[in-house]
């Protein structure tokens, strides 16, 4: 809402305004999409993403809803989809993709605002030669190994970082070609906005198994620890992990269940920030074709999926939506 004018990603692809005091519509413009849009206002404009019939970023003039410019993200045949908001950060329109299993590469995409012309773009798995390109053990399957990002980052201005969580690597199966770490999967991105360079990040669950994505929103907050006020960011992680860390370095702070079973992990390392794994995801790391599934907790939809927590900084409390339940785990190699 802005300005006594609410703007809407409607369902079949339509973006309108509509007048908060009489509920009139003053203005829909239609695309091709059959989902609905998530949207961003700045600089006079409104930002937002349509699926179809090819993925594409919209401009659009706030006060008449003409479209300023339009520019193509992706392409669908290769797997590619857009499911989150775009985020302006110091100048610069930042996007997101999706699509983790797909065979897909994630990505971020920076565009200026004004034109549309795309200004860089950082993949979010690393390639070799690259800082964290041997975390795929020399393979090639950081082509196609996911770390998609599909919500929505957030930015600090005072440190002009954009903070993005990652998702999964892929596929599933975490052996074969995909062992190692696989950097920048389900990974906390500290990125320079003006030139899509990583600063820092954070690895929740390396050589992930179980589909557990980085993505749920990062809460920046000021927390007292040790006496002194701290910026951090907050996640509740798929993987039934509550994290903090620290803003400006990505140093982990803390981490601790916030869901009723975790038998995937023993917990969190944090000296180095790593998982420590039960005899149960040892064995799935180690085995191709499992003879017989096993029960993980949390599930592959997580102790937390894409429902927003909130943060109140007065209690210094923490709302979420989670989920306590398990999946039947079982691999294959067809």
């Amino acid at each position: 809402v802005v300005d006594g004018i609410v703007y809407i990603g409607g369902p079949d692809g339509f973006v309108n305004a509509i007048d908060v005091d009489t509920g009139k519509e003053l203005w829909r413009f239609e695309t091709k999409s059959t989902t609905s849009a998530s949207l961003s206002v700045a600089a006079g404009k409104v930002f937002f993403g349509s699926l179809g019939p090819q993925p594409e970023y919209y401009a659009l003039d706030m006060k008449t809803g003409k479209e300023i410019w339009r520019q193509e993200a992706a392409d669908y045949k290769a797997g590619y989809s857009m499911t989150g908001a775009p985020l302006v950060a110091n100048g610069v329109l930042i996007t997101g993709i999706s699509g983790g299993e797909y065979g897909t590469r994630g990505f971020l995409d920076g565009w200026d605002p004004a034109t549309g012309e795309k200004l860089w773009r950082r993949y979010t798995t690393a390639a070799p030669g690259e800082p964290g390109g041997d975390s795929w053990a020399g393979s090639k399957a950081y082509l196609e190994g996911g770390a998609p990002t599909w919500l929505t980052g957030s930015y600090d201005p005072d440190l002009d970082l954009v903070f993005w969580g990652t998702g999964n690597g892929g596929p599933w199966n975490p052996t074969g070609p995909r062992e190692g770490d696989n950097l920048y999967i389900n990974c906390a991105l500290a990125i320079k906005p003006k030139t899509g360079e990583i600063a820092w990040h954070f690895q929740f669950s390396p050589n992930d198994p179980y589909d557990y994505d980085g993505v749920n929103e990062l809460v920046l907050a000021e927390l007292p620890i040790d006496g002194k006020p701290r910026k951090v960011i907050m996640q509740a992680n798929r993987n039934g992990f509550f994290y903090v860390l620290d803003r400006a370095t990505g140093k982990l702070l803390a981490a601790n269940p916030f869901v009723d079973k975790i038998n995937w992990a023993k917990g969190i390392d944090l000296e180095t920030g790593r998982p420590i794994d039960t005899e149960m995801t040892t064995m799935v790391r180690k085995t191709p074709e499992m003879e017989e599934p096993v029960e993980v907790w949390p599930s592959a939809l997580g102790g937390k999926n894409w429902m927003p927590m909130s943060f109140d900084p007065n209690t210094g409390l923490v709302y979420a939506n989670i989920q306590n339940y398990g999946m039947t785990y079982l691999t294959l190699i067809e």
